[in-house]
């Protein structure tokens, strides 16, 4: 169905998902240890896809396809940051920002060197 059309056009990453693909059916297409494809095409059919606000034309669409996929395909695609990596690295940003306002009188005019 259309679903499987518009979902080949998808990308995936953990903190830009601007689509959300509702009520998918797990139907794989091709059998992934027999088929030198089964990777390239996506398992979930049916369902619609919603925007998860405005896109804006020409932008790159992203769903999440769960940390699993990634998981799954570490031997070939490498390690990749997950959501949780992300909550983690955003903590930090945030923490060394707080820190950074706070004690801005440190590390500003003679003082830096």
């Amino acid at each position: 169905g259309m679903s499987g059309m518009i979902g080949s056009l998808v990308n995936s990453h953990p903190a830009l998902n601007n689509i959300d693909h509702v009520n998918p059916v797990f139907r794989p297409p091709l059998h992934p240890g027999l088929h030198p494809m089964a990777s390239g095409v996506t398992s979930y059919v049916e369902g619609t896809y919603r925007a998860l606000g405005d896109i804006e034309a020409g932008s790159e669409l992203f769903t999440n396809y769960g940390e699993n996929w990634f998981n799954e395909r570490e031997n070939i695609v490498g390690k990749i940051p997950l959501k949780r990596h992300y909550k983690i690295a955003d903590r930090a940003v945030t923490s060394t920002t707080r820190f950074m306002a706070r004690y801005d009188h440190l590390f500003s005019g003679s003082n830096r060197e």
